[in-house]
């Protein structure tokens, strides 16, 4: 595939007309969105020489967005939760260079700002889950669930962004597929490429800045931790297939920064933690207990890699059944999954 906005042998160009149904990549319009002063919502700070983490104020739920330019374009990895315009901040740090969006996975608090946006690259397998969850409706049920109504600061938090949320209204947005293998040339040697991990999501993607020895891996590892209890995510087999995959290129980066964190660094030894963790849980021998409505993690105090996962999605025979999408009979494990009749 090529574009205007990056240059990559797009192994899922076949898919495109599957794409466009549902809508969403990377191009940003010129001007502000909805009217909103960028930073009075947003902070940021470099992460490395080329790379700027953003972060929304006042929020803990929400992701942090990372920017990554070269000398021709810029890359901004997912679009938070679609308070405040991230577009006006992303543009003024991309400096006039044009803008690439891209999605790490398709939950609520990375795509919440993709309506901003005429096109966001993403991988198709989570195309249906990042259409449906960057709604108002979707956007605001993800606050509503995190936030305590007994809480006057919560409730502080949820009247200060309900009407600011409204703002980005459900506007349609092409989607343009990136599979494991693309890669997005920012110019000035930076190359930041795809690596495909399904777990937390289908569809999630790690993004390698091969210039900067740095892998974005979105949710797909925490600090020391992975949520795989989604009906909709990837089996523990799946996981650890995607794991190997991101393993064999952990000789080109020396740390990991995950979609939660201003910068804290991963080591790329996790990776071999949590393949040994999903190989003990293939094999009934890891020592998870019941922690949740339907899913097993190690206890909460354990020091170390951590899975939550259900058993019943092991093997990758446990995901032939077609899973469980968002509508008004699916059984969801957050509340920001909502039907968007």
């Amino acid at each position: 595939m090529k574009t205007n906005a990056c240059k990559a042998v797009n192994k899922g160009l076949a898919l495109g007309l599957f794409c466009h149904l549902f809508a969403f990549a990377a191009i940003a319009l010129p001007g502000t969105a909805h009217g909103q002063e960028g930073y009075k919502w947003f902070m940021t700070g470099e992460l490395y020489d080329g790379a700027t983490w953003i972060r929304g104020r006042g929020d803990n739920w929400s992701c942090v967005s990372f920017l990554v330019r070269g000398t021709e374009r810029a890359l901004l990895i997912d679009t938070g939760i679609g308070v405040g315009s991230i577009k006006e901040v992303a543009l003024d740090l991309a400096a006039g260079l044009p803008l690439v969006v891209v999605n790490s996975h398709g939950h609520t608090d990375h795509v919440g700002g993709n309506s901003e946006f005429e096109r966001v690259y993403i991988h198709p397998l989570d195309m249906e889950i990042a259409y449906r969850q960057s709604t108002v409706r979707s956007r605001q049920n993800y606050y509503e669930f995190f936030l305590d109504p007994d809480k006057k600061d919560d409730m502080a938090v949820l009247a200060r962004v309900s009407s600011v949320l409204e703002e980005l209204p459900d506007r349609p947005y092409y989607g343009v597929p990136v599979v494991d293998g693309d890669a997005f040339d920012l110019g000035g040697g930076r190359i930041i490429e795809v690596i495909h991990v399904p777990g937390h999501t289908p569809g999630g993607i790690a993004l390698l800045d091969v210039k900067g020895r740095v892998a974005f891996v979105g949710d797909i590892l925490f600090d020391g931790a992975a949520q795989l209890q989604f009906d909709y995510g990837a089996t523990i087999e799946e996981f650890r297939d995607g794991l190997i995959n991101l393993k064999s290129h952990s000789h080109r980066f020396d740390y990991m920064v995950w979609g939660h964190t201003m910068g804290e660094r991963i080591p790329p030894k996790n990776i071999d933690d949590a393949i040994a963790l999903c190989t003990a849980v293939m094999e009934g021998t890891d020592d998870a207990v019941f922690v949740g409505p339907w899913f097993v993690a190690r206890p909460w105090e354990y020091k170390g890699i951590n899975f939550r996962y259900n058993k019943e999605r092991i093997f990758k025979t446990d995901s032939t059944s077609p899973p469980k999408m968002i509508g008004k009979e699916a059984t969801m494990p957050f509340g920001w999954f909502h039907d968007v009749d």
